[in-house]
């Protein structure tokens, strides 16, 4: 068994939304509190940067942190739910839902951490050693019948320590 620090660990996500998702946002039609799923959420691969030509199929952390910031540019309720199927606490996998409410003026910004002290990673993912595969999805709650854009976007950074 071997001991060390593993560096930190990040990625980025930046998503936007499809026009039909805009026209159910600004439609009045649309009851207040209708929740819209977000679509274009990929799960994510990421690539576990370790020592050039070490390789990992598994860690457990002694210690570490999971810091997750998002932005939203919606003037609406986001409910973001993080999940690594292969972090497991206790038989437990990480699933982790985070709320950025709007309360009137964007963005909406949320930072959120989460102790990782205990968690097991597994790392290979489709037979490929250091990968950590992230699911991310969510949803928008109509709150208010202000005007939304194609341009207006969610952004996700999340890095673990």
């Amino acid at each position: 068994m071997l001991f060390r620090s593993l560096g930190n660990q990040a990625f980025r996500q930046s998503v936007g939304v499809d026009q039909n998702t805009v026209n159910a946002l600004q439609n009045t039609a649309v009851p207040l509190n209708t929740t819209i799923p977000i679509p274009a959420l990929p799960s994510q691969v990421i690539d576990f940067q370790i020592s050039q030509g070490s390789s990992l199929d598994s860690v457990y952390l002694k210690q570490g942190n999971i810091s997750i910031n998002a932005t939203s540019d919606f003037h609406q309720d986001i409910r973001l739910r993080f999940r690594i199927p292969d972090a497991t606490l206790n038989g437990q996998v990480f699933d982790e839902e985070v709320p950025l409410t709007f309360s009137g003026t964007a963005p909406v910004t949320l930072q959120k951490n989460i102790d990782l002290t205990g968690y097991r990673l597994s790392l290979v993912n489709n037979s490929q050693p250091n990968k950590l595969r992230i699911e991310i999805t969510g949803n928008i709650t109509k709150t208010t019948n202000d005007v939304q854009t194609i341009n207006d976007s969610l952004r996700v950074n999340m890095s673990m320590s």
